[in-house]
């Protein structure tokens, strides 16, 4: 049940940090994520599931946080878009010339 209150809390901070006040400062909406995630066993009844899910919340506020000060340190987030994938990819290249052909039986 763990992982499902971590999992839960990260799901909830990321929603809570992308929807709620577009226009605030991303880096007060991850600080308060921290904030709320560490104050929410306080106050839900101190259960266990609800530590986890602030638990949840806290790292990925502090995630969120880290790469609003060092952009990519984290290692959450999106790829850089001037990535060339192709290569990595191979695409448009065969391991062997016409290999799908004999794989599916056109030869």
């Amino acid at each position: 049940m763990k992982a499902a209150g971590l999992g839960a809390g990260a799901v909830g901070a990321k929603v809570l940090i992308s929807k709620v006040a577009p226009n605030m400062n991303p880096k007060l909406k991850s600080a308060g994520a921290i904030v709320l995630g560490a104050l929410l066993p306080e106050f839900a009844g101190r259960s266990q599931m609800m530590a986890d899910v602030g638990a949840g919340i806290m790292a990925v506020g502090a995630s969120e946080l880290i790469s609003g000060f060092v952009p990519g340190l984290a290692g959450i987030g999106e790829v850089d878009p001037s990535f060339d994938d192709s290569v990595a990819g191979g695409e448009g290249e065969y391991f062997i010339d016409d290999d799908d052909n004999a794989i599916n039986g056109n030869q």
